[in-house]
């Protein structure tokens, strides 16, 4: 791969402008914005899974234990983190979905955190930022009540 592609990009940008091509121009001035690299992407036929896979990662921070105990249910409810994800989002920005925090103990959780990674739709995620949530905090806490895992857990005698 050349070295020089971004001057040359520069360079047929600009000469697309001079020879009346403006519409081709911005195509190649998009590609060289911050921002270019997924607009690309987003118009790849061959992507696997489209819009899906633009989608940025969220990392919820929780116990190895609550992910993995997550991560089982959903798998053996044939279901996908992230639509789950997007479920909580949804039904949050409709007003059917108040996070509960758990009461905190003394000491925290104890045990090691981890990250359970997911990628949820942008446009939603966005969506709950502006309706003034934390997005990884509100997907944490819809996971763990979906799936009654930690804190929501049923008790056992």
């Amino acid at each position: 791969m050349p070295k020089n592609l971004r001057p040359r990009l520069e360079a047929a940008a600009a000469r697309l402008h001079e020879v009346g091509s403006p519409d081709l121009a911005e195509a190649v001035e998009t590609i060289l914005s911050p921002t270019g690299w997924g607009h690309l992407r987003r118009s790849d036929p061959t992507v696997s899974g489209g819009e899906a896979n633009l989608d940025r990662s969220m990392a919820i921070a929780m116990p190895v234990q609550w992910r993995d105990e997550i991560k089982s249910k959903a798998a053996d409810a044939g279901r996908k983190i992230a639509d789950d994800i997007n479920e909580g989002f949804e039904q949050y920005l409709a007003g059917k979905f108040a996070p509960e925090p758990p009461a905190r103990r003394k000491g925290g959780v104890g045990g090691a955190t981890t990250s359970l990674n997911s990628r949820p739709s942008e446009t939603l995620r966005k969506q709950v930022e502006e309706a003034g949530a934390k997005p990884s905090q509100l997907a944490g806490q819809y996971l763990l009540q979906k799936y009654q895992v930690g804190p929501f857990a049923p008790a056992t005698k």
